[in-house]
């Protein structure tokens, strides 16, 4: 579920997450939020909003970056946030080409998102999936997650 920066810092954010949470009966290690990096620019709102994902954290609540790359991507600040894993974002994954050249500039980056996720020992999830020659390319790769149109459609709810 994405989650906006208004909800980070809006101080009774995590109380109303774990309502929902216990309303429904769903446990905490269900529920995987994904905020952006813009959301965590290291000033005072980005603290405001670090202490609220490590309140959801403390729930079970797993975290993810969105779109990882594309903002503000401070490898010190990644080292220190309170999540489980990066999203690369589709822009990366539509420029590595069908099919890929493992030695492209565009690729290079996808392997080394993923080898810094791996060294952080955080999950990686690749975004844009739309071709099975991607697919098998970022499996072959390393990724153990992924997310696009060639996966599944997202669902009106």
């Amino acid at each position: 579920m994405n989650v906006s920066p208004q909800e980070l810092l809006d101080p009774t954010y995590a109380f109303r997450v774990a309502e929902a949470l216990e309303e429904t009966s769903c446990p905490p290690g269900r529920l995987v939020l994904e905020i952006t990096e813009t959301t965590l620019i290291p000033d005072e709102r980005g603290r405001d909003a670090t202490r609220a994902l490590e309140a959801l954290k403390a729930l079970g609540i797993s975290i993810f970056l969105d779109d990882f790359g594309s903002g503000y991507s401070s490898l010190e600040r990644l080292a220190e946030l309170p999540v489980d894993g990066v999203k690369l974002g589709q822009a990366f994954t539509q420029r590595l080409g069908i099919p890929p050249d493992p030695q492209s500039p565009p690729a290079r980056v996808v392997g080394a998102v993923l080898a810094l996720a791996q060294a952080l020992g955080l999950q990686a999830i690749a975004e844009g999936i739309e071709d099975e020659t991607i697919l098998l390319y970022l499996k072959n790769l390393g990724f153990p997650l992924g997310q696009g149109y060639l996966l599944g459609r997202p669902d009106r709810l």
